[in-house]
């Protein structure tokens, strides 16, 4: 097992992001962000051509332009094989939840959420893989 992965962070919030980031590389993670659309598919690319695709995505749902719903789906059409996804999101319904499971996140958290609760969500979705 992989002890640390190479993430990709996505929200529109930027304190949310460092916040996230930093979090992730103290726990010896490498952390990328992205808060859009166009910053993901950017990411992607580069990590791509360096020859280190993401193992993990952590998703924001409520983002301006293409929500985290959206953003999901378009990355099961373009990642072959798609790495898991965690949802961090400030949406706590369960029909959220529900949704975001259903289109192939393996985690949904909550914000706000503990960093040590972030960490252990993202060692189980690393151990046990995509959906």
């Amino acid at each position: 097992m992989k002890l640390s992965a190479n993430i990709l962070v996505v929200d529109d919030d930027v304190a949310m992001l460092e916040l996230i980031a930093y979090s992730l590389r103290r726990a010896g993670h490498k952390a990328t962000t992205a808060s859009n659309w166009d910053d993901v598919v950017a990411q992607i690319n580069q990590a791509n051509a360096n020859n280190k695709p993401f193992d993990l995505f952590i998703l924001d749902l409520m983002m301006p332009g293409r929500s985290g719903y959206d953003v999901l789906r378009s990355l099961k059409v373009i990642l072959h094989p798609m790495p898991p996804v965690i949802i961090l999101s400030a949406l706590s319904g369960i029909d959220d939840a529900v949704k975001a499971l259903e289109l192939g996140a393996v985690k949904y958290l909550t914000k706000p959420t503990t960093p040590d609760r972030l960490l252990m969500t993202v060692r189980e979705a690393i151990r046990t893989g995509p959906k």
